[in-house]
Parts: structure tokens; C-alpha cells; sequence
């Protein structure tokens, strides 16, 4: 126990030094408080940047507003990797709390089925955001098959992209699925999610969607 507290205050010292020695990252810190867009491309920034050394969610990355104008990028933004945002919950509408309470328990029961929080994969596949393009990231527990695909339009002329899901075994099928509705997006073997890729549509900028993505054992043809 002795040695793992050791390591635990050794690794947090070690992240701290790191970002206190970069001048860019204390900016983009400060520019978590700013409202959207500027504040959650910010926070994916970070994350984009460190997760590729310190398990995402061990970056509380936060400063956002429950209430923001565009909660749902800044929601989405954030469940990239800790969700942690600010405010007070009793000023929200009903409808903002439907949204809270719905996304928060779906994502608690993928956690739980999936721990996909333990991974943030972004590969050579999505680039860091920035104002004008498309970014996101995958959370996809390979073992366990399943998680959560994160996509994020900015302010990019592009409705669409397609994007190759590096993640997933090439022999196996896979649903993918709008966890609003349950509603199945595509069945598609590993195979053809490596190859091809996975057509994504944000109609307006600065939005996100979200899909979850799990083991296909329905026995239906894939390629929908």
C-alpha cells in the first residue's frame, strides 16, 4: 500500500510538473472557463494532448457550465474524457434535466458493461481540434467489444465525414447504435468499420454526436 501511494504521488507530481513547464497548456487551462465553442475545443485539446500518457479520466478538466447556451457540445465535450462541469442544477429547465439524467445513466451502464472509460483511443484517424475542423476520439474496450464513439463537428463546411474505427477486431460484427432512440445506424464486420469506414452526419456546426457501438449478436446480415 505503502509503495502504491508512493507511485500515486509521484505520478500526479509528474503531471503537474509537466504542465507546469508547458506555457501553452496553462493557457488552454484558463481557456476552459471561456463558453463554447472556445471552452470545449479547449478541453479536447487537453485531453487529446495528454491522454496519450495519463488515463483520461484522471484529467478533471473542467470549468464548463451546466447551463451554457450549448450545453450538449459542452456535455459531449467533456464525456470525451471526465465529465465535470459546474453550476447549479435546481436553474435547469426540464429539459435539461431529462437530458442530464438520461445521457448520465446511459453512459453509467456502458462504463459498467464496457469500462470504456479506461480507454481513449484517437489513432492517426482524428486530428486535435481546432475551430475549423471535424475531431473525436473512440472508447472502445477491446476485450470487452463494446464502448462509445465520440465525433465532434466544429466550424467545418463538411456535413459528413467517414471515419475508420482502428479499434475493433476485423473478424467480428458490430451494432452501432443512437443511444437518444436505441436505433440501429449499421451493422458492419470489423472488417469493413477498418476498411471503409463509418459515414458520421452533424447537420450544424459546433454540435457532436455520440453512438455506442457493441458486439452484433442479432445473426443479421451486416452492411446496413
Amino acid at each position: 500500500m505503502n509503495c502504491l501511494k508512493a507511485l500515486l504521488i509521484f505520478t500526479l507530481s509528474f503531471t503537474t510538473l509537466i504542465a507546469l513547464a508547458q506555457d501553452d497548456s496553462i493557457v488552454l487551462k484558463n481557456k476552459t472557463v471561456y463558453p463554447p465553442p472556445v471552452g470545449p475545443i479547449s478541453i479536447r485539446q487537453m485531453n487529446y494532448d495528454r491522454s496519450r500518457v495519463v488515463p483520461a479520466n484522471t484529467l478533471l478538466i473542467g470549468n464548463q457550465f451546466m447551463n451554457a447556451p450549448n450545453y450538449r457540445y459542452v456535455y459531449f465535450s467533456m464525456a470525451g474524457g471526465a465529465t465535470v462541469m459546474v453550476g447549479d442544477p435546481r436553474k435547469l429547465s426540464t429539459a435539461d434535466k431529462s437530458f442530464y439524467m438520461k445521457w448520465n445513466r446511459w453512459f453509467k451502464s456502458m462504463d459498467k458493461k464496457y469500462q470504456f472509460t479506461r480507454f481513449r483511443q484517437t489513432y492517426d484517424i482524428f486530428d486535435r481540434a481546432t475551430n475549423e475542423n471535424w475531431d473525436g476520439c473512440f472508447r472502445f474496450n477491446p476485450e470487452k467489444e463494446g464502448g462509445v464513439l465520440f465525433f465532434y463537428r466544429n466550424n467545418s463546411g463538411d456535413n459528413t465525414r467517414v471515419f475508420k474505427v482502428a479499434c475493433v477486431h476485423a473478424s467480428v460484427s458490430y451494432r452501432i447504435y443512437d443511444p437518444e432512440n436505441n436505433r440501429t445506424i449499421a451493422r458492419l464486420t470489423g472488417s469493413q468499420l477498418l476498411l471503409k469506414g463509418l459515414p458520421v452526419t452533424i447537420p450544424t456546426i459546433y454540435s457532436a454526436k455520440v453512438l455506442g457501438i457493441e458486439k452484433d449478436t442479432s445473426g443479421t446480415s451486416t452492411g446496413k
